[in-house]
């Protein structure tokens, strides 16, 4: 099955035996375990004659003036130093690495945590490397291969060079090794970590089913229909009148609606009785899909009702004898979808909605402060602009008058070298989706632009048909509007 399978294909999924992929595991590790430990050796063994040659250059070279000469403020024989110091502490963490690697295995972020500081520690040496490199190109130049062995500064400067050389070289290609082997890795312990957490869910879902189940019976039970109301709803109630039991019973939905004007004012629209919210249990009973949970449910919530609803039962069965039933009169739907429903409660003030209104209404009461608005218009980002030319000239009065009678609320108004400048922000009632913008009106050119910034940009245009400019400016006939 596996023998046509191609790594290019990436982000496909293929099934494995269990020793597979604790094979390929293992290689990973292995190899990450083996590079650490070589370029723990190899730079330690580095770093000592960093350290050396440093120590030399100290003391049988003081007076020497290429030691001396400094390279980014620093003199070379102190580069020898920082440089052996550097990368004796990442063979230090390469070491402690391999030491403890069975008991990091336990743990995975553990281990990665650690593979990903001895590569950030690894960058670091290998930057000094290249210090002492340019250091001691800066300090001696370019020696030419007969005068190397004619001083012991110039020996010096050979195995110098030859250390950096050896360190640039190598340490990049095991690094990245590492770094790739160590992602792979990652992967390994994130996959496990997270068949681990879907196993626990698993089992806890199993274990609290039952625990789960009787509180939902006992919720259930709690909430018991309102028999007592009087039976005012219109002739949708006298279609329901023979039931056999409680469990069957249902009173029709009363969809109550009310739609807002532009300027914030309600109306209602008279009330409509369904049938449909009555009739779902009812046909539900009569295909028989009533779950044993639901029958459990019935009889918990209707048991603690049975005795007072005896005589309302009694009644309902000798009034369906006496009157024919009748059909229920078919409903529109059509008209009850195209209605927005907003709550069955009686609702007078609009304020008192606990909800937003279906119309899209502006907040006329004021919500941000200056510093407020501006550090919100720093933040947002723009949400469009639109600029044109009018005929006519709009003043400050009456731009401000104009804006705030639909609802938008002034922070600044700026009117200087014949330019105004504008700056208001809205909130949609109900919510917290801010509008905030900027006008512009350039009076010597008769332009004008708005720039609007908008916490969600599907919104803003219900904004910007807000400004109602065609009340305060007009516009030239052979304008060419210009929006992004």
């Amino acid at each position: 099955m596996l023998a046509n399978f191609r790594h290019a294909f990436r982000g496909g999924i293929v099934e494995i035996t269990r020793e597979e992929y604790e094979r390929g595991k293992q290689s990973v590790l292995k190899k990450i375990r083996r590079r650490v430990l070589i370029l723990g050796i190899l730079l330690g063994l580095l770093g000592l004659a960093s350290i050396a040659l440093g120590v030399v250059a100290y003391a049988y070279f003081p007076n020497f003036v290429q030691f001396k000469r400094k390279t980014w403020t620093v003199a070379l024989r102190n580069i020898y130093f920082i440089h052996g110091g550097t990368t004796l502490l990442f063979s230090v963490d390469g070491f402690y690495v391999d030491s403890k690697w069975r008991k990091m295995r336990e743990d995975g972020n553990r281990l990665i945590m650690h593979v990903r500081l001895f590569s950030v520690l690894g960058v670091a040496a290998w930057i000094t490397a290249l210090w002492v490199g340019v250091a001691m190109i800066n300090s001696f130049g370019l020696l030419e291969v007969q005068d190397v062995a004619q001083s012991s500064p110039n020996l010096i400067y050979l195995a110098s060079l030859v250390m950096a050389s050896i360190h640039l070289l190598v340490a990049p290609w095991l690094l990245r090794t590492i770094h790739r082997k160590g992602s792979q890795a990652d992967e390994f312990f994130g996959a496990e970590f997270l068949a681990e957490v879907k196993r626990s869910r698993q089992r806890g879902d199993d274990v609290d089913c039952d625990r789960d189940n009787d509180s939902e019976e006992d919720c259930m039970a709690a909430v018991r229909p309102d028999l007592d109301a009087p039976a005012t709803h219109g002739p949708g109630r006298r279609g329901s009148k023979s039931q056999p039991s409680p469990q069957l019973r249902g009173s029709p939905t009363r969809i109550r609606t009310v739609f807002f004007n532009a300027d914030g004012s309600s109306s209602y629209v008279p009330t409509i009785t369904s049938p449909v919210a009555a009739g779902a249990p009812m046909a539900a009973a009569a295909m028989g899909e009533t779950s044993p949970r639901s029958r459990r449910r019935a009889s918990g919530s209707f048991t603690t009702a049975r005795g007072r609803d005896t005589a309302r039962m009694n009644h309902a069965s000798a009034t369906a004898a006496v009157d024919p039933p009748t059909r229920p009169q078919p409903m529109n739907l059509n008209a009850v979808i195209a209605e927005t429903v907003l709550s069955a409660s009686q609702a007078s003030n609009v304020d008192q909605l606990p909800f937003a209104a279906p119309v899209f209404m502006m907040d006329r009461v004021e919500h941000l402060a200056p510093p407020a608005f501006w550090s919100l218009w720093r933040e947002a980002e723009t949400a469009g602009s639109f600029s044109c030319t009018f005929i006519n000239h709009p003043t400050k009065k009456a731009v401000e008058a104009h804006l705030q009678s639909y609802g938008f609320h002034l922070i600044e108004t700026q009117l200087r070298d014949n330019v105004l400048q504008v700056y208001f922000y809205a909130y949609q009632f109900g919510t917290d989706l801010y509008f905030l913008c900027e006008f512009v009106f350039i009076y010597s050119r008769r332009f004008f632009q708005a720039t609007f910034k908008c916490k969600e940009r599907d919104v803003a245009s219900d904004f910007v048909t807000r400004f109602n400019l065609q009340d305060l400016l007009q516009v030239a006939p052979d304008d060419q509007s210009a929006s992004q």
